[in-house]
């Protein structure tokens, strides 16, 4: 029953409505990964090595074996075999630069296809394929994700008790060092299991500027790549199609990220755990994680913003022509 009078609740425009609106919202991309093994009950999952341990959580839960595939220097599936009965492929869409790849996997896979967008949210899946997408990703809420099934799903999920959103405030208000604390420790709550999105991220994805957010990202990414790309030792050439997570810039070295964020300039691991399994081989997935620089180009920013990042970028990483 629907409360009325007392005090005012915050308020928030209903906006155009969710970019997802034939997906299931729920809370993390872990959530819909588990949702997704609850329903399908596969005797094995395979996926790439080079993610976070944060995903391969839903599968270990679960008690599901667990199989890593190689990737070559592109970061393209080596010598992927096709997954037998009762096997899922995890395909990740690194950086959303790996759209066709996907739609590819998708054709010979099928349903055994679980497509990893957490990188590429404005990307939509093919008819019929399993795939799901994080909203913190790419906007300032506390929660979401959404799942695309292959079959219809029985899903009675929970109500997200850990939203929260101090920490977008801080930073909101230019209180960084507050924000960066508070989101550590929200982080550590957010966990795998299967919780609707919260009402608050549904309303302030409702009402985000999307077309806007897509136009800046491919403007921002395109400013970074003309005077990156000499340097750059991934191919990061930008499909007509894609609206890029960031620009990843990878070096022939690791770069100390606190020096980085002495001059203000935050750039992310992608990731630490990958460096830090004692799984032997996948020097590839080793060196991406130790050596990428995932440059932030969303739609906070404009072409100032990101010659600003390059200068910054420059007191600490001398760049030299490595193509």
């Amino acid at each position: 029953m629907k409360y009325i009078g007392g005090f005012l609740e915050l308020e928030l425009p209903r906006g155009q409505g969710s970019w997802h609106p034939d997906a299931i919202a729920l809370s993390t991309g872990r959530a819909c990964l588990a949702a997704i093994l609850r329903h399908v009950k596969p005797r094995m999952v395979r996926m790439p090595f080079y993610l976070c341990d944060a995903l391969l959580s839903p599968v270990l839960e679960a008690g599901i074996r667990l199989e890593f595939y190689r990737l070559d220097e592109q970061l393209r599936p080596v010598r992927l075999r096709t997954p037998g009965p009762g096997e899922l492929l995890v395909a990740i869409n690194y950086f959303g630069l790996q759209a066709a790849m996907i739609r590819t996997f998708a054709d010979r896979f099928g349903d055994r296809l679980v497509a990893d967008n957490t990188q590429a949210f404005f990307e939509k899946p093919a008819p019929g394929q399993w795939a799901f997408y994080s909203a913190r990703k790419f906007f300032g809420v506390p929660d979401g994700a959404y799942l695309y099934s292959a079959e219809a799903l029985d899903l009675r999920p929970l109500p997200n008790p850990t939203s929260d959103i101090r920490h977008l405030v801080n930073r909101l208000v230019g209180r960084q060092q507050t924000g960066y604390r508070q989101v550590r420790r929200f982080e550590q709550k957010m966990d795998g299991r299967i919780r609707r999105m919260s009402v608050l991220s549904e309303r302030l994805l409702s009402a985000m500027d999307s077309p806007e957010a897509r136009r800046r990202r491919r403007e921002n990414y395109r400013f970074l790549h003309r005077k990156l790309a000499k340097h750059n030792l991934f191919d990061a050439a930008l499909p007509a199609d894609a609206i890029p997570f960031c620009y990843p810039l990878l070096l022939d070295r690791p770069i100390d990220r606190w020096l980085l964020a002495r001059h203000r300039l935050y750039v992310p691991t992608l990731w630490e755990d990958v460096w830090r399994r004692r799984t032997p081989g996948f020097a590839v997935e080793r060196r991406f994680a130790r050596n990428l620089l995932p440059l932030p180009i969303d739609q906070r920013y404009g072409p100032e913003n990101m010659e600003d990042a390059l200068q910054r970028l420059q007191k600490v990483v001398p760049l030299k022509r490595c193509k």
